[in-house]
């Protein structure tokens, strides 16, 4: 039996207070997803710091140079503006 669309979101959400990063989990029965649940359930939650003022500032100079780049494409444009 395929994992249901729940137990693959509780799984991702679980694996993340984990630190862990799951990868190549659609071919997962529900079996498999519960197992993998049960040994994550079993670990100690990571705590992520605080990512403080000068990342947060990094972060948004990274996005918003992003967003001007991607506005520079003109897809609004070519799909009659939105």
């Amino acid at each position: 039996m395929a994992m249901t669309e729940r137990q693959r979101d509780y799984l991702a959400d679980l694996a993340g207070m984990k630190g862990e990063r799951l990868v190549g989990t659609d071919g997962w029965g529900a079996a498999r997803a519960s197992v993998e649940i049960e040994r994550l359930k079993k670990q100690d939650d990571v705590e992520y710091p605080d990512v403080g003022e000068e990342i947060d500032r990094e972060i948004d100079k990274r996005t918003m140079a992003a967003v001007e780049e991607v506005s520079r494409w003109g897809f609004d444009s070519e799909a009659g503006g939105a």
